[in-house]
């Protein structure tokens, strides 16, 4: 759509009168999922989909003036670039080549939401009573469920560093064998070797508590992502990514086996690293397996 996407221009591509097409929007009873597990079914029934797609979780923010919106407070909005009163969405999109649309989403609502007092106004926006506090992950992780569920085909979940970060997020869709490229933060620390994780044993002679955490125990330093990057053995390849009005874009990338912790245990990632041509270095962690399945 050429036009702002608002009610006007939207009847106006439509044919649907603006009032008419408000109603519709704000009054009538539609399903929401009825609508969203259409387009699903739409895209995979659709020639030349079957393959090569990707799910793409992120989140998007609306600027309110006020608390009165459903899910409306002081949270950070993206597009603003700070943390202000605004209406947060998590959303789920499909990209296949050229193809690329919105397949899913949930609105997300703060904690202070669920208070008991805000029982009424929750009531009087139609949030469903049954309703209970999630968080982004719980809403991501919900829809890329229900996703695959209704039989859209993907080939991997990629997120940027929010989500990405998550170790409990990585490791559910790696239980379900789901392909995650997530981004993570410069500073995610990772071990070039498998660390030894364990409670410690107690000091000869020192008194009071005995250790009951877990902790890495083996002598090797983590490292930061960013460090890794810079290492000498980090090898580097310059990969063609895709064509730009200036020609082709070409950025250096590498990969080092590495590992992370999750509940006490070591877990086994690939790091994948991504060097612009600006200098701006960026940081995926992928399934250990992936790669390895690709290259056999």
């Amino acid at each position: 759509m050429k036009r702002g996407r608002n009610f006007v221009n939207i009847g106006f591509s439509t044919g649907v009168a603006e009032q008419n097409m408000h109603h519709f929007m704000s009054n009538s009873p539609w399903p929401a999922q009825g609508v969203i597990q259409q387009v699903q079914e739409e895209i995979a029934a659709t020639p030349g989909l079957g393959q090569g797609g990707v799910l793409i979780l992120d989140e998007s923010a609306d600027a309110k003036a006020g608390e009165k919106s459903a899910g409306a407070g002081r949270q950070y909005n993206g597009r603003l670039g700070k943390v202000d009163m605004s209406q947060v969405g998590t959303f789920l999109a499909y990209a296949n080549g050229s193809v690329w649309t919105w397949v899913d989403g949930e609105l997300y609502l703060p904690r202070h939401w669920f208070a008991p007092e805000m029982t009424d106004l929750r009531k009087k926006l139609g949030i469903l009573a049954e309703r209970e506090f999630e968080t982004k992950i719980e809403l991501g992780w919900k829809m890329i469920q229900r996703t695959h569920a209704n039989g859209l085909s993907f080939e991997a979940i990629c997120c940027d560093d929010f989500y990405g970060q998550s170790s409990d997020f990585r490791a559910e869709m790696n239980a379900a064998e789901f392909v995650y490229m997530a981004d993570v933060p410069h500073n995610t620390q990772v071990y070039l070797k498998r660390p030894v994780v364990g409670v410690p044993e107690a000091k000869p002679g020192r008194h009071g508590r005995k250790p009951s955490r877990s902790r890495v125990l083996s002598p090797d330093k983590p490292l930061k992502a960013s460090d890794v990057a810079r290492l000498e053995g980090t090898n580097w390849r310059r990969v063609r990514v895709r064509d730009t009005e200036r020609g082709e874009l070409n950025d250096e990338f590498a990969a080092r086996r590495v590992w992370t912790t999750h509940e006490d245990e070591p877990v086994q990632e690939w790091l994948v690293m991504r060097r612009e041509s600006g200098g701006k270095c960026g940081s995926v962690l992928i399934n250990s397996w992936y790669l390895e399945r690709v290259n056999s």
